[in-house]
Formats: C-alpha cells, structure tokens, sequence
C-alpha cells in the first residue's frame, strides 16, 4: 500500500499493522490547502506480477512523484 501527497500539507502519519488479513491501516493527518487535499493511493499485489519486489514498488512511487510535480504540458495551434 502506498500514498503518494505533498509533504508539506501531512502533519503527521501512523501505521496501524495486525497479524489479521486486510486489517492493517495508514492514518495521515493533513492540512489542505485551500480546503483541497490532493493525494494518490494504491497499492501492488504479488499476483499480479506488475511488481516483483518491495523496491520494485518503492522505485514506482518515487517515479509517480516525479511525474505528477512536472506534468508534461502539450501545446499546439
């Protein structure tokens, strides 16, 4: 699982982890700016082969930042 927002609107995060299936949570404390808070969230799955390790999806998020501070602008007449 993994969240991908601007560091500056988080004020804080905690991780809730269990030993029970699908019952682990990520709490992130925000403050919106402009009473918006923008944020992507998602995560991989083992199954689905997209991601073969946790650095794998590490190195995804990291790059999903990436693009999403300098989206790509296209002009044309």
């Amino acid at each position: 699982t993994g969240i991908v927002i601007d560091p500056a609107t988080v004020l804080s995060a905690q991780e809730h982890r269990v030993n029970v299936k699908e019952q682990s949570h990520i709490l992130v404390i925000t403050k919106p700016k402009e009473n918006k808070v923008v944020y992507y969230a998602g995560f991989g799955w083992v199954k689905s082969k997209q991601f073969n390790s946790q650095k794998e999806w590490d190195e995804y998020l990291e790059n999903f930042s990436k693009r999403i501070s300098s989206p790509l602008l296209v002009k044309y007449n």
